[in-house]
């Protein structure tokens, strides 16, 4: 609806979907990770379409927008009606009802008391491997209700490996494997892109949107191969090279005009879970949504979908090849809006940015019946997030 909502529809098009949408109520879900850009835009659309109700629903407490603005809290403010879901429907267990409810009046230590049976500590450097045996161990079926959960990005790394590892030695897992370069996101924010430390040599830039004063289009892609001043010399994909200048990307653009990324070596096994860290629109292939191998050959994977059970043939130059990893763990941030029956949640101290009570009360509150904790450094973590409450 882009076209609709800025503007630059055709008749025909804006007549389709007001006829598609006029007297629909609009449901946007997870509200509190929608910046105040986007939610404007839905509400304009909504006005366009003479929508009877726009209806946000979410959390405050969760975690928010990637992007800049609290349009939900803002919204709530405001003194826009609001109804308050009281009966939670997710939690079944006593033990995780009663967690639920330590949540919603600020309690951390009482959590961690409530889960102190089902805590293990360990040192930070074996926390990776602590988890990953821990989930290896249980029944297949249970393992598959169980979400591994982390803060971090680099504990999920060494725990995807590690869980790797131990199912390879069980012979869950097919014992051949073949190696895959893929691009992992750097950059996180908008403006993050416009600054130079996130541009390392070896980096590689995709052009997101055209940039005509800087003679790049939407599709060009190029590795840094050097920083010069406020200059990033990038070695282009089609041959030759070129100079950018991320201090000349626009503030306030309505999507991201690079993305940047790290090569990445992974090796896949017929077996492995897999997500996707990007969109392919034309086979619904969804950034986050899961995957299992049920083939490898050089350079070409057979995968089926753990959604639907689609099956997809990803051949040398698929674009998505290179947008995977592996998915036995997860961050918490991806997981909102996610239930699972079993949960196992690592943190260790050294993440002290992320250990606040929002990521807390997400990665908890996606189980519905059991989770335990694998801590490094249970007590700093325990401060950590009653400090960043």
């Amino acid at each position: 609806h882009e076209r609709v909502i800025d503007g630059t529809a055709f008749p025909a098009q804006l007549a389709r979907v007001k006829s598609e949408l006029s007297g629909a109520v609009i449901i946007v879900e997870e509200a509190s990770q929608v910046g105040t850009r986007d939610m404007e835009r839905i509400v304009r659309l909504a006005n366009i379409v003479n929508a009877v109700r726009l209806v946000q629903t979410g959390d405050t407490r969760q975690l928010g927008a990637i992007d800049a603005g609290k349009p939900f809290e803002a919204s709530q403010r405001a003194g826009h009606a609001t109804a308050h879901v009281t009966e939670n429907l997710r939690s079944r267990s006593d033990q995780m009802k009663a967690v639920t409810t330590a949540l919603d009046r600020g309690d951390i230590a009482g959590v961690f008391a409530l889960l102190k049976p089902d805590t293990v500590e360990v040192p930070g450097a074996q926390l990776a491997a602590a988890v990953a045996t821990r989930w290896a161990a249980l029944p297949r079926e249970e393992r598959d209700a169980t979400l591994l959960l982390t803060a971090s990005r680099a504990v999920r790394t060494e725990a995807n490996l590690a869980v790797q590892a131990e199912l390879k030695a069980a012979g869950e897992i097919a014992g051949t494997s073949t190696s895959f370069t893929v691009l992992d996101r750097v950059n996180a924010t908008r403006e993050g892109a416009r600054q130079m430390r996130a541009y390392q040599p070896g980096h590689v830039v995709e052009i997101r949107t055209d940039l005509p004063a800087q003679g790049l289009v939407r599709g060009d892609r190029g590795v840094v191969t050097g920083i010069e001043g406020n200059r990033v010399r990038l070695s282009m994909a089609a041959g030759g090279e070129k100079l950018f200048r991320p201090d000349r990307l626009a503030k306030n653009l309505k999507q991201d005009a690079v993305s940047i990324y790290a090569y990445k070596q992974i090796a896949l096994h017929a077996g492995d879970r897999i997500r996707w860290t990007d969109n392919d629109r034309t086979r619904a292939l969804d950034n986050g949504g899961m995957a299992r191998v049920e083939e490898v050959r050089r350079g070409s994977l057979v995968v089926a979908s753990l959604d639907d059970g689609t099956v997809h043939e990803i051949g040398p130059g698929d674009r998505m090849a290179e947008r995977l990893d592996l998915a036995y763990a997860v961050n918490v941030h991806v997981a909102q809006g996610v239930t699972t029956e079993h949960g196992i949640v690592a943190l260790r101290a050294s993440d002290r940015k992320l250990l606040t009570e929002k990521t807390f009360l997400v990665a908890l509150t996606r189980v519905a019946d059991k989770v335990a904790l694998v801590l490094a450094d249970g007590r700093k973590v325990e401060h950590g997030i009653t400090r960043n409450a």
